[in-house]
């Protein structure tokens, strides 16, 4: 949590949440999923992301920090970026 200042960070307590992973995810190597995250059915996340939020179903994720790069619509199919 690195709140205390004076105190050295390797003797402050981490934050805790909890995460949660939707049936059917598929995570590339080296993936961080930080504390609180919420990833919906389905949802792809790209080697290397750091992944911190919560996310939709049917999504592919990337970056650092990562985002939606497309999401699937039942209407339109696969469209680039977050849904709207």
């Amino acid at each position: 949590s690195y709140e205390d200042l004076d105190a050295p960070i390797g003797w402050q307590t981490p934050v805790e949440a909890p995460v949660r992973i939707g049936s059917g995810c598929w995570l590339g190597a080296n993936v961080v999923i930080l504390p609180g995250t919420t990833l919906g059915c389905n949802t792809t996340v790209a080697a290397g992301a750091v992944v911190r939020g919560e996310f939709p179903d049917h999504a592919v994720l990337g970056g650092v920090p990562a985002k939606v790069l497309r999401h699937h619509s039942k209407d339109a199919g696969w469209l680039p970026g977050p849904p709207a």
